[in-house]
């Protein structure tokens, strides 16, 4: 979210990202994302994203997920820089050679166009040294791992990593297959699962 620029292509960006944390939506999701999909912001600020069609919504249901209002904020500042009253949420922003915006399209983001998104924030984010100390070899190992799917993983990651349930997290971000999800959480899994627990009482245990 540093990396991210202050004008209408950060502001975009800052809106992809969050959303995309919030919500766990796929890039086919994300891209079909239109203003009228979202209802808020409520009170406290937090909103609502209608899902009406995904990878496992079998039945064509469409799916509800939390927007939390630090999001429902950088969507609101995005759709104002780019006057976005209606249609497809996330556009193309095009840029001169030196950098500076040209002007915002009109139709939706290609899918393909969301790792490149990705990995130029990650390139941003690195050449800042945001991330720590890198080597450049380090940063483009780092920048070649990224893909539009990392978001969606890093949040399974960050839920086992809270405590969170297997049945929570595939039911929060419409995951299908328990494996998948399991394999992401593995390692963070080990650390809190029943052999993990039973070492930490035997190591308090020992202490005594």
């Amino acid at each position: 979210l540093k990396a991210c620029r202050r004008d209408a292509l950060g502001y975009r960006d800052a809106a992809i990202l969050r959303l995309a944390y919030d919500t766990g939506v796929r890039r086919s999701e994300l891209v079909r994302i239109e203003v009228a999909d979202i209802e808020g912001p409520d009170a406290e600020g937090a909103g609502v994203l209608f899902i009406p069609t995904s990878k496992t919504d079998r039945k064509g249901e469409g799916a509800h997920a939390y927007l939390a209002p630090t999001t429902m904020a950088a969507i609101n500042r995005w759709r104002e820089a780019g006057d976005i009253r209606k249609g497809p949420l996330f556009r193309r922003v095009v840029t001169h050679f030196d950098g500076s915006i040209d002007r915002i399209g009109h139709d939706p983001l290609h899918p393909n166009s969301v790792a490149l998104i990705y990995k130029r924030l990650v390139r941003t984010a690195g050449d800042k040294r945001l991330l720590g100390e890198l080597s450049e070899a380090q940063l483009e190992r780092m920048v070649a791992a990224v893909s539009s799917h990392s978001i969606r993983v890093g949040v399974a990651q960050d839920n086992f990593a809270a405590g969170e349930g297997l049945p929570a997290i595939m039911q929060a971000y419409r995951w299908r297959d328990a494996r998948t999800v399991m394999r992401y959480g593995a390692r963070l899994a080990a650390k809190s699962g029943a052999s993990a627990r039973l070492a930490q009482r035997f190591s308090q245990d020992c202490k005594r």
